[in-house]
């Protein structure tokens, strides 16, 4: 397991200023089966930490991935 640096920003959506405190962690898993994701969910593959840029994602999530990969 590592710890990356938090993250604090503030970002805007629909009007709405929401606040963000994001606390990193990775983690590796023995386990090789099947993921299961929940109902914010459509699909899921896996990327190396560079192909992020490639896709359409939250904010700062490159920046927090990149960060544990440091």
């Amino acid at each position: 397991m590592k710890q990356g640096e938090t993250i604090v920003f503030t970002d805007f959506y629909e009007g709405e200023r929401y606040d963000w405190v994001v606390h990193p962690f990775l983690f590796k898993t023995l386990n090789k089966g099947k993921i299961q994701i929940d109902w914010e969910h459509i699909d899921y593959r896996w990327i190396t930490p560079e192909e992020l840029v490639k896709f359409d994602t939250v904010s700062h999530l490159e920046d927090v991935v990149l960060g544990l990969f440091k």
